[in-house]
């Protein structure tokens, strides 16, 4: 009876030990949601290709792209 609960104990301590952390469907700086239909987009879309919401504007001081719900543009003073 002993060395079945050790076999359980080593078993269950395994499969804690070993969970894999390396799924690369995590949401990441390459994995950004769409704002509107949540699809997976790329960082540098200015309109999501699934469902054509825009995503980004043009600043109207320096002229580059930004999110769309920034207040301000972190590239001008």
């Amino acid at each position: 009876m002993m060395i079945i609960l050790i076999a359980v104990f080593i078993i269950c301590i395994y499969i804690l030990l070993s969970n894999d952390k390396s799924c690369s469907c995590s949401d990441g700086p390459d994995n950004i949601k769409c704002i509107h239909c949540q699809n997976i987009i790329k960082e540098n879309y200015n309109y999501c290709p699934n469902c054509k919401e825009q995503l980004k504007k043009k600043c109207q001081d320096c002229g580059r792209m930004i999110d769309i719900n920034w207040r301000r543009c972190p590239y001008c003073e």
